[in-house]
């Protein structure tokens, strides 16, 4: 057909010809509706199958694919509704309860996910997306049982990207970072503009301290899905250890534009302009990730480094007695406060705080491990 060739734009006016000619002709609807939701134009697959629906309400085809349609706009409750519907013309297609029960994943509504997988694998014993889904629906409160489903996956379906995916991720949640990164670079090979895996080997390069190649591919993932807020973060942040302000500023920036109210990516931000010579900008980032992160020592000790660099003293002094108090371990803002009070002829309150903060050492503030745990900013960021 045109539309296998690639001719889309010559298959859809044919199809629209038809519907001039028979505008209550359902099938041509429906086909026409698949084309454009293979194309991922959403919006204009939907209009297509409630035209059908119009027609008759209970059209199988027609509401499984606005199904589809639905659960890719991430409307899943609306979703649910449909493939419940298309189920009960036809509940022997093993892969719409699969549908369903991602949708339902999608609601938080776990036991009802599993149970339409289940369903969907007695209809289909060698259905690896109903073990792939019944995976990631353990995940959260089983996580060997979890991997289990995903090897049992890869055993029906070597070659899948989902499931090679879905079990490095979950080995790397385990900490076992060698072995997840063998299947996530199998995933990458199946199908290399898949963003997750990634995203996910970037972690698995960061505990290999191979922080070049885990920016390169936090970045790949950013690129592959622009709208991956901690792809972006992760690959400024990656930069950022790397030394490589310029090509961390880009990412930082991005995240902030996703996502307003993302406080570390302020804060990182703030910093890094501030490096680069540029205080007066990095305060309002640095500002901002204070207001969002009040109790994050890091993101208030960068906010007295801009202060202090912008000649704002009081202020600065402020900013580091607020770190002080929520970490009293943090050795350069004992230093630093204590330095401000020298310049200001208060030596009597500088001695204790100089004192204080040698005797800490030369630790630097931590940031959040992407993994979770905390990692010296050494390894992080400053």
């Amino acid at each position: 057909t045109l539309f296998e060739l690639g001719r889309h734009e010559e298959a859809i006016a044919c199809y629209r010809k038809a519907i001039e000619i028979d505008p209550h002709d359902v099938r041509t609807h429906v086909l026409l509706g698949k084309h454009f939701f293979e194309l991922k134009q959403y919006d204009k697959a939907g209009p297509f199958y409630e035209r059908v629906l119009e027609i008759d309400d209970r059209h199988e085809e027609a509401l499984g694919y606005l199904g589809m349609v639905r659960d890719a706009q991430d409307r899943p409750a609306e979703a649910v509704s449909l493939y419940r519907k298309a189920l009960e013309r036809n509940a022997k297609i093993p892969r719409r309860h699969v549908f369903l029960g991602m949708a339902y994943q999608k609601l938080g509504k776990l036991d009802d996910a599993i149970a339409s997988f289940e369903t969907a694998l007695t209809l289909d014993p060698r259905l690896a997306e109903a073990h792939i889904g019944i995976g990631l629906a353990l995940e959260p409160t089983d996580l060997e049982k979890a991997i289990a489903r995903f090897r049992k996956a890869l055993d029906i379906d070597p070659h899948s990207p989902f499931a090679l995916h879905s079990l490095g991720a979950a080995l790397g949640r385990k900490n076992h970072w060698d072995e997840a990164a063998v299947y996530l670079e199998k995933a990458i090979q199946r199908n290399p503009k898949y963003a997750d895996p990634h995203f996910q080997l970037g972690f698995a390069k960061l505990k290999k301290k191979d922080t070049a190649a885990a920016a390169t591919h936090f970045a790949r993932a950013s690129e592959l899905s622009p709208t991956f807020v901690d792809a972006h973060f992760q690959a400024g942040n990656a930069y950022a250890q790397l030394g490589e302000f310029a090509k961390a500023e880009p990412f930082l920036r991005r995240t902030i534009e996703l996502n307003p109210k993302h406080g570390l990516a302020h804060s990182h931000l703030g910093f890094i302009l501030n490096r680069r010579g540029k205080p007066k900008e990095a305060m309002g980032y640095l500002q901002a990730a204070a207001a969002l992160l009040p109790k994050d020592s890091g993101a208030q000790f960068n906010l007295g480094l801009a202060l202090e660099a912008d000649g704002q003293n009081d202020l600065a002094g402020a900013a580091y007695q607020r770190v002080i108090e929520l970490n009293a371990q943090h050795a350069d803002a004992h230093r630093n406060l204590g330095q401000l009070h020298m310049t200001a002829g208060r030596f009597k309150e500088a001695l204790p705080l100089l004192k204080r903060g040698h005797a800490l050492g030369k630790q630097r503030p931590n940031w959040p491990d992407p993994a979770g745990k905390e990692v010296s900013a050494c390894e992080r960021l400053l």
